[in-house]
């Protein structure tokens, strides 16, 4: 399994330290706005029988979810809002995209973003990640 703490490290700053959730519900929950959390994402395995029945390697593609909350204030969401959201994502997105985690055998891909959620108090924006690694049992 990835250490997601390795992913909230990377994309901290000085002014904003990510945070980690199980879920994205769980994301939705945070209590500081702006605010980015690292959240697991699925992962897909393929399994590889080892020679001789000696048990098996397992290719695991690991998707890693960013969620971005930004303040709100129940306003459209106009340049304003839009230049702030770009201000959260792009030392993320450049920060994760190419990278290779500890424990990963191939190096970060950006998935794609879209808004998770929109509330009167706040927007939630999502990226997704994906990595792969082996896990052999």
């Amino acid at each position: 399994m990835l250490d997601l703490q390795g992913f909230a490290d990377r994309i901290s700053t000085d002014t904003l330290t990510a945070q980690l959730a199980v879920s994205m519900d769980a994301a939705q929950q945070v209590r500081t706005l702006p605010s980015i959390v690292v959240v697991p994402g699925r992962e897909r395995v393929t399994t590889q029988p080892l020679s001789q029945g000696a048990g098996a390697r397992h290719r695991v593609e690991a998707e890693i979810m960013v969620v971005y909350a930004l303040r709100r204030g129940n306003q459209a969401l106009g340049e304003a809002m839009k230049d702030e959201l770009s201000a959260l994502r792009k030392p993320v997105l450049d920060s994760l995209i190419n990278w290779l985690p500890p424990g990963a055998d191939v190096e970060v891909a950006w998935q794609g973003g879209q808004i998770l959620a929109l509330t009167k108090s706040a927007l939630f924006w999502v990226d997704a990640f994906r990595t792969e690694y082996w896990w052999s049992l």
